[in-house]
């Protein structure tokens, strides 16, 4: 999700070709971080000239105010209209959570500290609700009716992976008279 190499000056020794990843020192919200790097970005790196003396990975004439206007000329060459660098951030910050990653991880690959911020970029819409209790399917509910289906049972994820390795079973009331109990 790097939008800018001259935000985060890329340099040899930050970055890892066979883990696949990339410290980026110099953020925009001052807060270093390490990123994954896509197969295609590995592929360009391997490609770009190492200089003896210089750890930058692209020399100093790659810059802010340069990028932006090469990539609007590189889109009118390709007759695509109204699309801008840092549109790629929101695509691939909402193809990250529909593709299942979890908010958490894009939030980190992105540079997002806040939920808040990161809403902003991912844009979901109502297919994706509808996708996501799709998912669920798997689970299966037993019927009201069926053996053992006297309490419904809830899963309290702990820890910091919030996923089911780590939760406890928890019984629910299935109404609110079943809450005063």
């Amino acid at each position: 999700m790097l939008t800018s190499i001259a935000t985060w000056p890329l340099r040899w020794p930050d970055i890892d070709l066979e883990s696949r990843l990339a410290i980026l020192r110099e953020t925009k919200n001052g807060h270093e971080r390490t990123i994954a790097l896509h197969p295609n970005a590995i592929e360009i790196l391997r490609m770009q000239a190492r200089v003896v003396g210089r750890d930058r990975v692209f020399d100093e004439s790659v810059t802010a105010s340069n990028i932006s206007p090469q990539f609007r000329r590189l889109c009118k060459r390709l007759g695509i209209k109204g699309l801008r660098l840092h549109d790629l951030r929101h695509t691939a910050a909402s193809a990250l959570v529909r593709g299942g990653v979890a908010v958490p991880t894009v939030m980190a690959q992105g540079g997002w500290r806040s939920e808040a911020a990161f809403k902003r970029y991912a844009n979901m819409q109502s297919g994706d609700l509808v996708a996501a209790v799709d998912r669920m399917q798997h689970l299966a509910v037993p019927p009201p009716d069926a053996p053992g289906s006297g309490r419904l049972v809830a899963f309290r994820a702990s820890g910091s992976d919030r996923g089911l390795a780590n939760a406890q079973e928890e019984t629910v009331p299935r109404s609110p008279r079943d809450r005063r109990a």
